[in-house]
């Protein structure tokens, strides 16, 4: 007898089903064993698990799905939420985003995860100043958030000329994570826009030293180009390619030096 014979264990035996067909790839076979799952325990895992694999080929019935499930638990509708915001910014609509993130921040409006995803969507809709307010209100209530401190500093720096701002954001961050690559690219990145070629260099040479990423690449090759070492900047360019050929960052380098 299988476990779907049993009497009281279908809605179990279909979500286990459909979490088998989903780790085979086999979408519309997990989609349908987790749609077969009625109520119980593990009725709103299906529910998310139905709702996230169906927006992967059309994002509002995902969401339509989500908008479904009967909540009574705040966390929950909490989680909801923010996957729905993750459906929307997979999609490119972070306006949309902004606004489901707003309904999280409703149930729980000092919550400085919600806060922070807010403020990247924000900042990805074009509204800086979303990013802005929502990074200055975690750092109100916690100074040594390195997350905010770094965010802060490297849009401002992306984003305008405020470049010395940035610098003093960048400055607190890096004392909590002296090694932290991302960190370490922010500050060779504002030292870049400010002009100090050297220091630039000595930053992103230090975060490409702590991890291979294809934007420190990108932004250490840009250094070299214009501090006169133009086979070290292919060297970078190279390496950037090899990490991810198709990232916006170093694409846009690539154009606007001509490589």
């Amino acid at each position: 007898m299988t476990l779907l014979e049993l009497e009281g264990q279908q809605d179990k035996a279909n979500y286990y089903l459909g979490e088998m067909e989903e780790g085979l790839g086999n979408r519309q076979q997990a989609i349908t064993h987790y749609a077969s799952v009625g109520h119980g325990l593990v009725y709103f895992n299906a529910r998310v698990r139905m709702a996230t694999l169906v927006a992967k080929a059309d994002v509002d019935a995902g969401i339509s799905i989500l908008h479904g499930i009967s909540l009574h638990d705040g966390r929950k509708r909490i989680q909801v939420l923010l996957l729905e915001g993750e459906f929307l910014e997979d999609v490119g609509r972070y306006a949309d985003a902004v606004e489901t993130y707003d309904k999280a921040l409703e149930l729980s409006p000092e919550n400085e995860d919600i806060l922070y995803t807010r403020a990247m969507a924000g900042d990805m809709a074009g509204k800086l100043d979303i990013l802005e307010r929502d990074l200055h209100a975690i750092l109100k209530k916690n100074p040594g958030h390195y997350h905010a401190l770094n965010a802060l500093g490297y849009t401002l720096t992306l984003r305008t000329t405020r470049y010395e701002e940035a610098k003093g954001y960048l400055e607190k961050a890096i004392l909590l994570r002296p090694h932290d690559f991302y960190v370490l690219d922010s500050m060779g990145w504002v030292y870049y826009k400010l002009g100090h070629i050297t220091e630039a260099l000595d930053y992103l040479d230090r975060a490409l030293e702590a991890k291979q990423d294809v934007e420190v690449a990108a932004h250490l090759g840009e250094v070299r180009w214009v501090s006169g070492d133009q086979q070290g900047a292919r060297e970078m360019w190279d390496l950037a390619r090899e990490l991810d050929a198709t990232n916006p960052i170093l694409v846009d380098v690539l154009e606007r030096f001509s490589q």
